[in-house]
């Protein structure tokens, strides 16, 4: 029994996994090194795959570790019928393959008109709010409401250049205003709502 272990739950996972970090691993005696080193002092070549062999007394010469991995693949993959195979949506495909939606451009041009209004209560004048009408309509196949059924945006990609005498300093994290969390709250939840990412609760 392991006490007083900070443990991350993920309850979407069902294969009952659990990961040790090498600390861990080092407290309770345990030295990955090592056990490879006695793994191939034992046998060159392992097999731990979920296939049996065909000889009865081969299997009985399994090691523990060879029936932990098998055990440990067969819950983590377990076989499942075609029909259900091929329903199931992994976070990946969702991530690649996002269903989209085509865009509305008579509903681009409301929004428009509606933020032009907020900009002439805001102090706009008659010449920038003619500017920005003109803008908005030669333009107004670049904005969206939501995301839609478009090509990637070919940007080139950038490039930090570091000055030689540069050194790598730690900075703190940026604090952001109400209304930018605000934005970015509904930014990210769009995000995940549309499948074009996902939460990654292993990520370091």
């Amino acid at each position: 029994m392991l006490r007083n272990l900070k443990c991350y739950v993920e309850e979407a996972n069902d294969a009952m996994d659990l990961t040790v970090g090498r600390p861990i691993m080092e407290i309770l005696g345990y030295s990955t090194d090592k056990l490879l080193v006695e793994a191939r002092d034992a046998s060159p070549e392992w097999e731990l795959g979920p296939t049996a062999s065909a000889n009865p007394s081969e299997d009985s010469a399994d090691t523990a570790l060879q029936r932990m991995c098998r055990l440990q693949v067969g819950t983590r993959d377990p076989p499942m019928p075609e029909g259900e195979a091929d329903g199931i949506e992994r976070h990946e495909i969702r991530t690649a393959l996002p269903s989209m939606h085509p865009t509305d451009l008579n509903e681009v041009v409301k929004y428009l008109e509606r933020k032009i209004e907020i900009a002439e209560q805001m102090g706009l004048s008659l010449d920038g709010r003619a500017k920005l009408r003109a803008v908005m309509r030669v333009r107004v196949d670049n904005f969206r409401l939501e995301f839609g059924n478009d090509p990637p945006v070919w940007v080139t990609p950038m490039q930090v250049r570091l000055k030689d005498d540069a050194r790598p300093v730690r900075a703190q994290p940026r604090r952001y205003s109400p209304n930018d969390r605000a934005f970015l709250d509904r930014h990210t939840a769009a995000l995940l709502a549309h499948g074009l990412v996902y939460k990654n609760h292993r990520s370091r």
